[in-house]
């Protein structure tokens, strides 16, 4: 089943970049970085009885390289941190404090549906691999672990330039960014080893943010 989902990716992944390959303007920009925060929605069950939400904040950082006009690579790295009582993601109980922490990191390629620079509403979709590494800490002592898996996203980047010419001229010519896009974007994740017996990390997570060009 693992090797079957990996494989479905490449076969993915590998299309995408072949359908793409040349549509690349030379003095277009190449790099992006957003800054990212959104609500996560975890596949844990009774993950409201142990911290009274059905969710919790991520904030993270994504950084990417375009390799070509419509198809980008890119890394992501987020922290999530709640504090709740009752029971463990092991389903220990406990009358003490339990802190969860995660570091979910995804490794993606994204389809961009561009047809020319300067485009108001760009809408996107991608996937790839994703890894988390969590930590519970109660009382003087912790469970830890990571899990591999799966992701998928789908969003729209609007860019904010048209809406203050001014202010992005002075941005391209101070900080050398191209453009500023607003994203509003839903990623799935499956982190449960593909397909293990283990605990799934994984979830959904309705994120909004800024990315720039340069």
């Amino acid at each position: 089943m693992r090797n079957r989902h990996i494989a479905g990716l490449l076969v993915v992944l590998s299309c995408l970049g072949w359908a793409t390959s040349g549509l690349a303007a030379e003095d277009a920009p190449r790099w992006t970085t957003s800054l990212r925060g959104g609500y996560w929605y975890p596949e844990v069950d009774d993950w409201q009885s142990h911290y009274g939400s059905d969710g919790v904040w991520a904030f993270g950082v994504e950084g990417g390289y375009k390799l070509s006009r419509r198809l980008e690579i890119g890394l992501s790295l987020d922290f999530v941190d709640k504090s709740g009582t009752g029971q463990t993601l092991s389903g220990r109980v406990t009358a003490e404090e339990v802190t969860y922490r995660e570091l979910p990191m995804n490794l993606s390629l994204l389809y961009r549906v561009v047809f020319f620079e300067d485009q108001l509403l760009v809408p996107y979709v991608g996937g790839g691999f994703s890894y988390a590494y969590y930590r519970q800490d109660f009382g003087e002592k912790k469970i830890d672990g990571d899990r591999f898996g799966y992701h998928f996203r789908a969003g729209l980047q609007i860019l904010l330039d048209a809406l203050e010419p001014r202010g992005a001229r002075n941005m391209r010519e101070s900080w050398g960014i191209d453009n500023t896009y607003l994203t509003l974007e839903t990623l799935y994740t499956s982190l449960d080893d593909f397909g293990g017996e283990e605990i799934d990390l994984g979830g959904t997570t309705l994120v909004g943010g800024l990315m720039f060009e340069y």
